[in-house]
């Protein structure tokens, strides 16, 4: 259901003229990277919640695990996407 919702929007997106931009790997690297002060941020405020670093470590790491397994599993059981890896989008919305 979340994909078909996220199918509507991006139509409707288009639909407005809205331009969608296909980030590189290269560039999607470069956001990643990007982003880890804020998770570090995070690990922090969680540690001064009286959380270990360690376990804290772990939660991301676990949800960066289950985010990868389940792409896996959507593109093993061909769910489409509109965001995600190529291999899980159709062609009408690489255009």
């Amino acid at each position: 259901m979340w994909n078909s919702i996220d199918f509507e929007g991006m139509e409707l997106a288009k639909s407005k003229g809205v331009e969608l931009i296909e980030l590189s790997a290269e560039e999607a690297a470069r956001w990643q990277k990007a982003a880890e002060p804020t998770l570090d941020g995070y690990v922090k405020e969680m540690v001064g919640k009286g959380h270990k670093e360690d376990e804290v470590r772990g939660w991301i790491k676990f949800i960066r695990e289950r985010v990868d397994y389940w792409t896996k599993k959507q593109i093993e059981w061909r769910i489409p996407s509109p965001t995600g890896p190529k291999e899980m989008r159709p062609e009408s919305i690489l255009r």
